[in-house]
């Protein structure tokens, strides 16, 4: 099996891909790509967010599957720690722990 990247401009809860990979902040904000998510799934990641389910630790991951209004068939969602201080060594270690889960057979 082979990872394949890529970047879009379209809507994230549209593009028709295997795996959507999003990030999520320790205080609880959300990129706007993860907010777009959220939204059409119908508040699924703030839910998750505020049962404590979910946390936005660096490199934390955590696996979601067939959101509703959502295309692609799973959702992984990878902690960014605090907004203020992610940089580019944040982004390669939510990078990497995120290859690791979709290269695993949970996702």
């Amino acid at each position: 099996m082979s990872l394949r990247f890529s970047l879009a401009s379209e809507r994230p809860a549209s593009i028709d891909v295997d795996a959507l990979v999003l990030g999520v902040f320790e205080d609880k904000s959300l990129p706007v790509a993860t907010a777009a998510v959220d939204e059409a799934s119908g508040g699924a990641v703030r839910r998750l967010l505020e049962q404590g389910d979910l946390g936005g630790k660096p490199g934390s991951v955590h696996r979601l599957f067939q959101l509703p209004g959502v295309k692609a068939p799973r959702v992984l969602l990878v902690g960014l720690g605090e907004p203020l201080k992610f940089d580019a060594a944040r982004f390669h270690k939510a990078a990497a722990e995120s290859a690791k889960a979709l290269a695993s057979p949970a996702v």
